[in-house]
């Protein structure tokens, strides 16, 4: 259980450029049957697949594209009902592309209403589905996009330089190019998907908890900076003691959340699936590669939410009888601080909000250490 847990690969549902299927299939179909016929049977296909891809699914999935490609069909299917001939031989397929691009580009534009309508949800694991499925949607979007753009520049070219247009141009142009286009839109985001796979096949997963400590959910730890304090995850800090004065180092510059910063001298993530005392050790192996007989006690349990961060800290304290186990050189630049150095500099922005929270009780203990020693 203590081993990392490995980032799951995105799965082909996530794909959600595979929403564009309905819509190239009324495009093929076209070439074949009447207008009307293609419409009717792809706006059936897309809402097959749409509560299919919702219903069936282990989880279920918000595929945005795909609710776009067949809320197009309907209404197209729904205008040939007040007259036969809405569309002149030949031009359905560039009329579907060309409203697939102007819908897409405002899912992409959009895409922040989108997410304040979706934030309304309680359940930290609906949302992170709702989350990866929105996320998801908007690069096919973009994908799509960029096509439609590029669809539209080389008509331009051609109207510029080779009007009027051959029979031939138009049908590569109008025709051919529409499912084309939108099925090299499905292949490049699955390559896509496949470099991100590849990227992130090595990245760990932390648990999502409640204030009480209970797993909800999980997410993966790149994940941190951009939800920010949407979720509460586990967090291990570690303060070291020593004749009556406590060792503080400067955080890393890479560290999520005030970098640079002077804090306690060691924090770590809780893994998904990592027991507390499994989390410990992997936090000591950092300064003590070799091994170390530092044990620390369990301290405090507290909430700390800032606008960057929210976490559920398992505070730890290590008594140190040997001064030499504070010169690791993975703590950058730490040093031991007493009391009075210490209330001479919170509040100026010098040490962590987190240390300054926990400092009251990281002096009682210290004094209380000192006394019964």
């Amino acid at each position: 259980m203590g081993e990392m847990r490995r980032r799951k690969a995105i799965p082909l549902a996530f794909n959600m450029s595979f929403g564009l299927i309905p819509v190239i299939l009324c495009m093929l179909l076209s070439e074949f049957i009447l207008d009307e016929h293609a419409l009717y049977i792809s706006s059936l296909v897309g809402l097959i697949y749409s509560f299919g891809s919702y219903y069936l699914s282990r989880k279920r999935i918000y595929n945005f594209v795909l609710y776009i490609s067949t809320g197009i069909l309907i209404l197209l299917s729904a205008t040939t009902l007040l007259s036969m001939q809405m569309f002149p031989w030949g031009t359905l397929p560039f009329t579907l592309e060309v409203m697939m691009f102007i819908m897409n580009a405002i899912l992409f534009f959009g895409q922040n209403i989108i997410r304040r309508i979706f934030n309304l949800k309680k359940c930290p694991e609906c949302d992170s589905v709702i989350c990866k499925s929105l996320d998801s949607s908007i690069a096919s979007a973009k994908v799509i996009s960029i096509m439609g753009i590029l669809h539209c520049i080389t008509i331009a070219i051609f109207l510029a330089f080779f009007h009027p247009l051959t029979k031939e141009a138009n049908l590569i142009l109008f025709q051919i190019l529409p499912p084309f286009l939108l099925l090299s839109s499905i292949i490049i985001n699955q390559m896509g998907i496949r470099y991100a796979n590849h990227v992130f096949s090595q990245e760990e997963e932390v648990p999502i908890v409640n204030k009480q400590g209970t797993i909800i959910g999980r997410t993966y730890l790149s994940e941190a900076p951009i939800y920010k304090n949407d979720f509460i995850n586990p967090v291990i800090r570690i303060a070291f003691i020593h004749n009556g004065m406590l060792f503080l180092s400067k955080r890393k510059a890479n560290c999520i959340t005030e970098s640079n910063k002077i804090d306690l001298p060691l924090e770590i993530y809780l893994r998904f699936g990592e027991k507390i005392d499994e989390g410990i050790k992997r936090l000591l192996h950092y300064p003590y590669p070799d091994g170390s007989t530092v044990h620390p006690r369990f301290g405090i349990k507290h909430l700390f939410k800032n606008e960057e961060t929210n976490r559920l800290i398992y505070l730890h304290i290590a008594y140190i009888e040997d001064e030499k186990l504070l010169q690791s050189s993975f703590f950058q630049n730490g040093k031991l601080w007493t009391f009075q150095q210490i209330e001479h500099n919170l509040g100026k922005n010098f040490f962590s909000k987190c240390f300054e929270e926990e400092y009251p009780y990281l002096k009682e203990s210290v004094k209380i250490w000192e006394e019964y020693k």
